[in-house]
């Protein structure tokens, strides 16, 4: 007799130190999410535990692990939001925040506003990359 999907997760959930994460034990993609085979297709198994154990994924709202633990499958800490406020919680919980938010590159140059790249998710320091740019221009010449 074939487990229930649900037998499967709870069978390999292993409980963190303080007992309220629950840890799968679900092979970890490159992402750091664990996932599963379900319903014929692979998916993530916060994902597949919020959906039995809740109820379905609201449309347009994603899961938001408020305990911060990606492999963490407890519906108890799992928040269905909008992906916009799951990204602003994720980038609360770095110290700095958003790299937008930086002042400074690892090397101490200010940023400016011409540093900013809308379409990254860091920033460039112009005098940094210059320094690169400068460097492998020399080092192609001398190949």
């Amino acid at each position: 007799m074939r487990k229930s999907a649900l037998d499967r997760i709870l069978e390999r959930v292993t409980k963190d130190q303080r007992g309220s994460c629950w840890i799968t034990g679900f092979t970890v993609r490159s992402n750091g999410y664990a996932g599963m085979r379900f319903e014929g297709k692979m998916h993530y198994v916060h994902r597949i535990a919020y959906r039995l154990l809740v109820g379905p994924i609201p449309e347009g709202l994603s899961l938001d692990h408020k305990c911060g633990n990606r492999l963490c499958c407890n519906p108890e800490h799992l928040e269905p939001v909008t992906t916009r406020e799951n990204n602003r919680r994720a980038w609360a919980r770095f110290p700095l925040g958003h790299p937008s938010r930086k002042t400074h590159c690892s090397k101490g140059h200010e940023y400016g506003p011409q540093d900013y790249c809308p379409n990254r998710t860091t920033r460039r320091c112009q005098e940094c990359h210059r320094t690169y740019m400068r460097d492998r221009m020399r080092k192609l010449r001398v190949s």
